[in-house]
């Protein structure tokens, strides 16, 4: 009897996990940054992610970079972090340079779980929410954009 209660269980387990994505993916407003022929970029509102069991909280701005053509590109970039009275924190450090590849006609970001290979790239940290910040966000930008 068991056994037979153990893969509905599973199927419900993981179709919960699949609808709680979806639901947070479509909650997320998205504003655009800048549009080209080929690409536009986005930036989502704030988004607080919880790590280790919710004792670090974070607030993220995530990225969203959709490719408008019909063959995949890579698109560098980067993200320049404004702090209020201290200017561009990241504008000479070259570790806020990215490179992604994003597929033909589609498009790619990131969520607040970051197991994937380089999607720390998309999420543009902000705040620590239950914690000290040293300094505090003002706003952000991403420069020197190439597309091959």
């Amino acid at each position: 009897m068991r056994n037979r209660f153990q893969p509905i269980l599973s199927i419900l387990f993981i179709g919960a996990i699949v609808l709680n994505f979806y639901s947070i993916q479509a909650q997320t407003t998205w504003y655009n940054y800048q549009t080209t022929n080929q690409v536009r970029i986005d930036y989502s509102d704030p988004v607080n992610c919880n790590f280790s069991e919710g004792e670090v909280q974070m607030e993220y701005i995530f990225l969203k970079f959709s490719n408008l053509t019909n063959i995949a590109v890579n698109i560098s970039y980067r993200v320049e972090y404004y702090y209020v009275g201290t200017g561009c924190a990241t504008c000479t450090n070259n570790e806020y340079i990215y490179t992604i590849n994003v597929p033909a006609n589609g498009s790619i970001t990131t969520n607040c779980d970051f197991k994937s290979a380089g999607q720390n790239k998309l999420a543009i940290f902000k705040k620590y929410i239950n914690r000290t910040n040293k300094v505090q966000f003002d706003k952000f930008e991403i420069s020197n954009i190439t597309i091959q």
